[in-house]
Parts: structure tokens; C-alpha cells; sequence
């Protein structure tokens, strides 16, 4: 399809939203003028990695980037505030917002805020994400769930709030080699560790 079908088809699709009753009119037009934004306009998709302390959130960013863009600590926590970054090839750019642990009460040297939480809703003032990506060590999937639920839930209604926005929510486990046995190395063809793996995906759940 081209780019000029694909305008033709979210216009039309806009057109007939107009047409519906309120609610649920004003939400659904929101999600669609989002993606033509995005499609239309060529906006860089916007992704908010957020997670505890050491889940490997700078760690993925160095990975997308495949250079050190982001610090990483193996004890201390190394990102000093929430910040932007952006990633280009010859496919295209995305928009990725690397942030505190965020149960994270210190203040680095470097940091805005001294609750994570509260330097996340100042960045996401500003730019509004597309969507949240939540990384979870897979030892700790029944660490704090209650604590991680109620931050990713103020995120999402402060986003609401500012934005008019429902941001969806995407999990992922990380540092899966930690499990038991550690010395099983990748594709992780070992059945206790297979089994391990899907019972932490059955906790975080």
C-alpha cells in the first residue's frame, strides 16, 4: 500500500469517527489523529522504558542504539535524570525516554526530581509517549508488584489527564540468564531452564 492509500484510508477512517456519538467519538479520534501523526507527518515513534532499579532499561537503550548512549551500573543506579533519546537509520527514527528506577527516592547530582516518579510526569508533560515499555528482573517478578502497579497506573492517569491519551502498556523480563542453572548459556535449550522462564512469565501475570 502506498503512502497516498494509506492517507486516503485513516482520512476516511476520521471521517467516519466524526459520525459517531460521544462517547465514545472523542477517544477513538485521539488514537487515530495519533497515528496519523505519526504515519502521516513521519513523527518518530515515542517509547518510555520504565522499571526498578538495575532491570536494564539503559542497558536495553545501549542495545537498540548499539553504542553507549545510556550509563549502566551494576550496583549504583547511573541514569541521573529522565532523558530523551534518538534513534535514526536508514528505516526510520524512535523516540526512546530512558528513566530512574522508579522506586527510586534518592536525587542524583544530576537528577531533576527526587521521586522518579515525579521526574517521569515532568518529561511526559512535554513530549506525551506512544507507549510504555516496563522491564522487569526476572528474579524480582514478585518484588513489589503492588508498589510497580500503582506507579505505572499514576503514570498512565497523569498522562491521561495531561494528554487525553490512554497509554498501553507493554512487559518484558530481563537478565533471564540470572535464572537457575546459570551456567545453561543461550538458546536456553535446558527443560529446568525453559521451566523456570515460563514461571516467571505465570508470576508477573
Amino acid at each position: 500500500m502506498s503512502d497516498d492509500n494509506v492517507r486516503e484510508v485513516i482520512e476516511l477512517v476520521l471521517k467516519a469517527v466524526d459520525k459517531l456519538p460521544d462517547p465514545p467519538r472523542e477517544s477513538i479520534k485521539r488514537e487515530f489523529l495519533k497515528v496519523k501523526e505519526i504515519i502521516m507527518d513521519n513523527r518518530p515513534p515515542r517509547i518510555m522504558i520504565i522499571g526498578r532499579r538495575g532491570a536494564g532499561k539503559s542497558s536495553l537503550i545501549n542495545a537498540i542504539f548499539r553504542t553507549r548512549v545510556a550509563e549502566t551500573g551494576s550496583v549504583l543506579s547511573k541514569t541521573g535524570k529522565a532523558e530523551w533519546h534518538t534513534f535514526e537509520n536508514t528505516k526510520g527514527a524512535m523516540r526512546i525516554l530512558d528513566t530512574r528506577g522508579i522506586g527510586d527516592r534518592t536525587k542524583p547530582e544530576s537528577a531533576n526530581f527526587e521521586h522518579a516518579i515525579d521526574e517521569i510526569k515532568e518529561e511526559t508533560s512535554k513530549e506525551c509517549p506512544d507507549a510504555i515499555l516496563f522491564l522487569c528482573k526476572a528474579k524480582e517478578v514478585d518484588a513489589h508488584i503492588a508498589e510497580d502497579l500503582h506507579n505505572v497506573v499514576s503514570i498512565r492517569s497523569f498522562v491521561a489527564k495531561i494528554h487525553k491519551y490512554d497509554l498501553p502498556v507493554a512487559a518484558a523480563v530481563t537478565q533471564v540468564d540470572e535464572l537457575d542453572p546459570k551456567r545453561v548459556e543461550p538458546p536456553y535449550n535446558s527443560l529446568e531452564k525453559q521451566r523456570m522462564m515460563y514461571q516467571v512469565r505465570l508470576d508477573r501475570n
